[in-house]
């Protein structure tokens, strides 16, 4: 286990999923863990820039002898500037904590926020029937329910970050997934192209299979005053 100095909150996590800038989110989810700027490994995969800018970070081993055996590329990961790989040098069983529930959650709430952007711009200069698209009443409630999803989720992951009594609740991965679904509907097609909402989605998901939702996971745990992760009594949602 690392334990390393990490001082991001996950509204800022938010925020820099919202500017697009992918590898720098990447690197900071990683920070946000681990205290190091890289690339979190979870159950032996990784998602990393092409550009190899930044280490390969083990919650179990940091960043020793860890290396790339096999790595996966499509269109819309060589879009992104990423890639998927394989990696040895870690452990069979990785660690998982609450805090990488809680970065993943951060960050893909951050892509919904985005995703909400793109569509806005979208949609701003188009007119139906004679009327601005954005006036009309189903669009502007996909909007409000999204941000105000968004603001929620904040707030309690702020409150988890702060010890208030709030606990992390696995729930929230369908509940962005969903919205997700709901701001692609407001793109249509146009949605698809490489420049679209379903890209945002597409990275949105890969980042809960490899962080929200790892495979292996030894029990539950809790943020420390410290704001790092120690084996704690089981919690009422969440982690398993």
């Amino acid at each position: 286990m690392l334990h390393a100095a990490a001082p991001l909150t996950a509204n800022q996590l938010c925020s820099l999923a919202r500017e697009g800038e992918v590898s720098a989110t990447l690197g900071a989810l990683c920070r946000y863990i681990t205290g190091i700027d890289g690339y979190l490994v979870s159950n032996g995969l990784v998602l990393h820039a092409t550009a190899n800018d930044r280490p390969l970070v083990s919650l179990s081993s940091g960043m020793a002898d860890i290396g790339v055996c096999r790595t996966s590329e499509d269109s819309v990961l060589v879009h992104l500037g990423l890639r998927l790989s394989q990696v040895y040098g870690v452990s069979e069983s990785e660690p998982f904590a609450l805090r990488q529930a809680i970065a993943a959650t951060a960050v893909r709430l951050g892509l919904l926020a985005l995703a909400l952007d793109t569509a806005f711009r979208h949609l701003e200069p188009r007119q139906s029937f004679g009327r601005k698209v954005l006036h009309h009443q189903l669009v502007k409630a996909h909007f409000t329910a999204s941000h105000d999803l968004i603001s929620r989720r904040l707030e309690e992951l702020a409150l988890i970050e702060t010890g208030g009594g709030f606990v992390y609740d696995a729930g929230v991965q369908d509940e962005i997934s969903s919205h997700f679904t709901n701001a692609s509907k407001l793109m249509g097609g146009h949605g698809f192209l490489l420049r679209g909402i379903n890209t945002i989605e597409y990275l949105a998901s890969l980042i809960r299979a490899l962080y929200a939702n790892p495979a292996r996971s030894p029990g539950p745990y809790e943020i420390t005053t410290q704001g790092y992760i120690t084996q704690a009594q089981p919690m009422a949602r969440g982690v398993q």
